[in-house]
């Protein structure tokens, strides 16, 4: 993916030990850019009780949006701005969010629809632990919502389909007003495939599926007349029936979304005996393994809440593990398992490291964790 970065060092909220980061992603959005970004900045100063960071997003565009954006930068504390070369929600919140270094990522829209208020019953279930994804549902019976009737029909339409044809639970998949522990993001992220209007969407069913628990939170809402579902050409929604065919099954069945986008079938998957294997044997490590597949990676985060390394990296900006780094973690005590052969991350692992590992680990055998089947991965221990 081509894409081009600006961003300032890393800015420290002013209050707080716990820091949410706010993505506002935002195309030719030049007539509402300043006031929207100065009113969330000023309410989130004064009512927030934790940090925060705003993140303006810039998708590609091609008025003086950017320019705002920079000067808010410079204007307001706890607010940077970063510049995309091509267009896409999902692709803006996919580069913020997985670089992130916040215990919680959030996005709004940049026309500040939903109201504001709803912003700390959204992040405090996630800050607390309690659930792992939060949307705002403008669908809910107590849900306060000014919108025309087409608006109306399309929306409610929509999500019945995905209810129906899908098996979703969650009320409402396209509200611009969502937040999710940055752990389970990052995880579930190297999965998602869409990266623009249907990012939303593939991100609530796969975190459905793996039994994420997703906090619903009723929202007043206000149409500002920014939206732009009615113009989605043929063309734009075509690619995505697919999902609307194959629906749950798609979801249901373990591999189906990785094979469609060309990894291998099955690739990831780590089976219940190898993590309570390594859950048993972590004693005093930081991490419970390394893996050399992002897919694996994410799948173990999200079962255990254990933190892994993903050798590879998650994402192409990711730095690749090297044979020095992870003599220096295992020679500290700080890692003491490693998971290789399904490598399928975006750059994969060093061929180095895995001949290192083979020279200087003990391949643990099958049997002690239940001959589990790991997906043609095998399981190291070092040190």
């Amino acid at each position: 993916m081509s894409m081009m970065t600006v961003t300032a060092p890393r800015v420290e909220a002013a209050t707080g030990t716990r820091l949410v980061e706010v993505v506002v992603p935002v195309h030719n959005e030049q007539r509402v850019l300043a006031e929207s970004v100065r009113r969330l900045h000023s309410y989130l100063a004064r009512t927030f009780p934790y940090g925060f960071r705003i993140t303006i997003a810039d998708n590609a565009s091609t008025d003086g949006t950017w320019g705002i954006a920079a000067e808010l930068e410079r204007e307001l504390p706890c607010v940077r701005a970063v510049r995309l070369d091509r267009k896409g929600r999902g692709r803006a919140l996919r580069k913020v969010w997985s670089e992130s270094d916040a215990d919680v990522v959030s996005y709004m829209d940049v026309d500040l629809s939903t109201d504001l208020d709803a912003f700390f019953p959204l992040v405090a279930p996630l800050l607390s632990g309690h659930s792992d994804l939060a949307i705002g549902s403008r669908l809910s019976r107590s849900s306060n919502v000014t919108r025309g009737p087409k608006r109306e029909l399309i929306s409610r339409a929509y999500n019945l389909l995905l209810r129906s044809l899908m098996g979703a639970r969650f009320s409402d998949a396209q509200c611009g007003f969502k937040a999710a522990r940055t752990q389970v993001a990052q995880a579930l992220l190297p999965v998602v495939e869409d990266q623009e209007w249907f990012f939303d969407t593939e991100l609530l069913l796969l975190a459905e599926s793996r039994g994420l628990r997703i906090h619903e939170v009723p929202v007043d809402w206000v149409d500002t007349g920014g939206w732009s579902f009615v113009v989605l050409s043929r063309t734009d929604f075509v690619p995505w029936l697919p999902w609307v065919v194959l629906g749950l099954t798609a979801v249901a069945v373990p591999g189906l979304l990785a094979g469609a986008s060309g990894r291998k079938p099955g690739g990831g998957q780590v089976g219940t005996g190898m993590i309570e294997y390594l859950k048993s044997h972590q004693g005093g490590a930081t991490w419970l393994v390394a893996v050399d597949s992002a897919q694996s990676a994410s799948s173990i985060i999200l079962s255990t809440g254990e933190a892994v390394i993903a050798m590879g990296g998650f994402t192409g900006s990711d730095p690749a593990m090297t044979v020095a780094e992870l003599e220096e973690y295992v020679s500290g005590g700080q890692l003491k398992y490693i998971l290789i052969g399904g490598g399928d991350g975006p750059r994969g692992t060093d061929s180095s490291v895995t001949e290192w590992v083979k020279a200087n680990g003990t391949l643990v055998d099958a049997s002690d964790y239940g001959g589990t089947d790991s997906g043609g991965q095998s399981l190291y221990r070092l040190g």
